[in-house]
């Protein structure tokens, strides 16, 4: 359902535009410590996973290896299913809601509150109820 919601194109087209594209750099808390099977190196046994879901390595002076699971923002807004090419495209479809919106109020409200020819008086003599003063004389004036 959150397809349907305006705001999710919204939100989406300006996180793609402030995130996409931006390095990121990991503190030391956030690295994970990996240790290689023996006979390989850090890239050789983490290269499968980080072509696949990102990262990047940096080795230590122990033999073991420190991995960070982000090494873009477009990995973070890959797990949001934000695309930064489809930043300019969501834009316009939240533009498009709007515009939808608009029109849709507009003929709502034309509809049940903008009076039509068939909902004027044609004659008072056909009302129910009298107007109490003639409308033709003028209003007395008091001094």
């Amino acid at each position: 359902m959150y397809r349907v919601s305006p705001f999710t194109y919204f939100i989406s087209s300006v996180l793609a535009a402030g995130l996409g594209n931006s390095h990121v750099a990991c503190s030391e808390k956030e690295f994970s410590i990996i240790v290689p099977p023996a006979g390989q190196t850090c890239q050789e046994y983490m290269e499968p996973y980080i072509s696949m879901a990102g990262g990047y390595l940096r080795d230590t002076q122990d033999g073991s290896c420190s991995f960070c699971s982000m090494s873009d923002t477009n990995v973070f807004l890959k797990s949001l299913h934000i695309e930064y090419d489809q930043r300019w495209r969501n834009w316009g479809i939240f533009l498009c809601y709007l515009a939808i919106d608009w029109t849709i109020m507009f003929f709502v409200y034309w509809l049940f509150r903008v009076p039509k020819k068939n909902d004027r008086v044609k004659d008072e003599a056909n009302l129910k109820s009298k107007a109490l003063v003639n409308v033709d004389e003028k209003p007395e004036e008091k001094y």
